[in-house]
Parts: C-alpha cells; structure tokens; sequence
C-alpha cells in the first residue's frame, strides 16, 4: 500500500501532469497577446487544479460523464473571460 507521505507525492505529480497538459492546451488555444485578463501560467493552474479537485474529491461520487460536464461549465467560462 502506499503511505500518506508517498500518497501525497504521486498526488504531487498527477496534478503537476494535469497543469502541464493544461497549459500546453491554452497555449495552442491563445495567439500571443500582452493584454490577457490572465497570463497563461495562472490560467492553468486555476483549470488544471479545478478539475484534479474534481477528479479527487471522494465526497462528491459523481459518474465520470457529470465531473466532466461539470468542470466544462466552469472552464470555458474562465477561458472566455480570459481570451
């Protein structure tokens, strides 16, 4: 089994690959542009971390199709607000 200790550092990790995965998204999404509401780094690590908390919360045992139309409602808002 892992430990709390090594359960929080893959944790860690998934979330830093999820960020990743984000950014690399936004970045293909934006032309470059000095006047964003936000800059690209802040972006996705409000989208990547929102939707590791999603994935992540036992509490909420939610179907996979309802996390994901979930966090759709409140991404592309936040991508909107910030093109």
């Amino acid at each position: 089994m892992v430990g709390k200790r090594s359960g929080a550092v893959i944790q860690q990790l998934m979330q830093k690959m999820l960020v990743d995965l984000v950014r690399d998204e936004v970045k293909t999404l934006w032309t470059e542009r000095a006047d964003r509401a936000a800059p690209v780094e802040g972006v996705s690590q409000f989208i990547g971390g929102g939707l590791f908390g999603l994935l992540n919360d036992g509490r909420m045992r939610m179907p996979v199709d309802e996390i994901d139309a979930v966090f759709r409602r409140l991404a592309i808002p936040c991508l909107k607000a910030t093109r």
